[in-house]
């Protein structure tokens, strides 16, 4: 699933710079919300007639924009 190898890609570059406690729950953590439900998982949703997936960004910002401040 694409989304999730892009996660994973982020993940490969924060590695770079941010040292994590426990990488392997963070691999973890980033390909389960897309791998887990069939259809509209995550923050997918569909658009042009259910032909195409985009992503929530909005519902993203609102739900999640204060612990990136951290």
């Amino acid at each position: 699933m694409a989304s999730s190898m892009i996660h994973l890609a982020i993940v490969q570059e924060m590695r770079k710079e941010v040292s994590f406690r426990d990488i392997n729950r963070l691999f973890l953590g980033v390909i389960l919300p897309d791998g887990a439900v069939a259809g509209n998982s995550h923050l997918k949703k569909k658009i042009c007639e259910n032909t195409r997936y985009t992503y929530d960004l909005e519902f993203f910002r609102d739900r999640y924009g204060k612990y990136m401040k951290n």
